[in-house]
């Protein structure tokens, strides 16, 4: 018997490249995430993913021992490592060039996102919560279950809720987009329509987009949303830079920080190919 998710997984395919036909090797470098996942989630969300390298067990745990204080235990994808690809599979994995912002570590960390994506899709999740392994809880989460509540009760329509106010430099300085990477295949805007902050209420703040997409709550509108838009132009810039091209999506930040990230970690996707050796050479020392 075909299982429901094997059935959803075909009608995603079917919806998705029928009208975009599959032409580029990343679709099919996405990773699959476990049959029998499972998490602790909060009131309001589906499910939650923790994109986590295998070989980072540090921010992975730290990550975790700071969720696990207040009930919740996301679910670790075991996240594409770019580094780790060939370059032969690199240089092909689509038709059309890849931005010159992309490194390998980059690339790895949006297959990510996609996979994660397509994954929820597949198993029919209506929101849900994607983290990366820096995340950094400021205040009880489970006041993002009163929020989404609030939203929906007020018929605020949105496909994406940012569980801070606005990405953070090392010195732990909010510093908010003063500039967007034009990509093919996208309409360009003023700059002052990927700027723009309006308020919602006391707590929210629709935004023309950030950069950070270290904790997201995602609704499946933006789901689909997303994972339309890179089967029709494919893959180009580093996923907080591709998310203000996409068509539509309703982007919201918090007036205050509930999930942030860590200022001062080390991450992969900012390294160079040979930084990210030096590092997993420290770690499995550690061991």
């Amino acid at each position: 018997m075909i299982c429901r998710k094997a059935v959803r997984f075909f009608l995603f395919l079917a919806l998705i490249f029928l009208s975009h036909p599959l032409e580029s090797a990343w679709q099919e470098n996405l990773r699959p995430c476990e049959e029998n996942k499972s998490c602790t989630s909060i009131a309001g969300v589906d499910f939650i993913y923790m994109i986590n390298l295998k070989t980072r067990t540090d921010k992975l745990a730290l990550s975790l021992r700071r969720l696990k204080n207040y009930g919740i235990i996301p679910y670790r994808f075991d996240a594409i490592d770019g580094w780790s690809l060939p370059s032969s599979l690199v240089s092909n994995l689509q038709p059309t060039p890849l931005s010159r912002v992309m490194n390998q570590g980059r690339i790895g960390c949006l297959l990510s996102h996609i996979s994660v994506l397509q994954d929820a899709y597949i198993s029919g999740y209506n929101t849900i919560w994607v983290m990366e392994d820096d995340v950094d809880v400021k205040n009880n989460p489970s006041a993002l279950s009163d929020l989404i509540s609030s939203l929906d009760q007020n018929g605020i329509d949105w496909d994406i809720l940012y569980t801070d106010v606005e990405t953070k430099d090392s010195y732990g300085i909010r510093r908010p987009p003063t500039s967007v990477i034009a990509r093919p295949g996208a309409p360009r805007c003023d700059l002052s329509f990927y700027k723009r902050r309006y308020p919602i209420n006391e707590v929210c703040t629709e935004v023309g987009m950030r950069f950070g997409c270290y904790s997201m709550i995602i609704r499946r509108s933006g789901i689909e949303k997303i994972l339309h838009y890179f089967a029709e132009n494919n893959l180009f810039l580093p996923i907080d830079n591709e998310l203000p091209h996409v068509s539509n999506l309703k982007q919201i930040t918090l007036t205050r920080d509930i999930v942030s990230h860590r200022v001062q970690q080390d991450s992969n996707t900012q390294m160079s190919q040979r930084q990210h050796q030096i590092l997993n050479q420290k770690l499995e020392r550690k061991k």
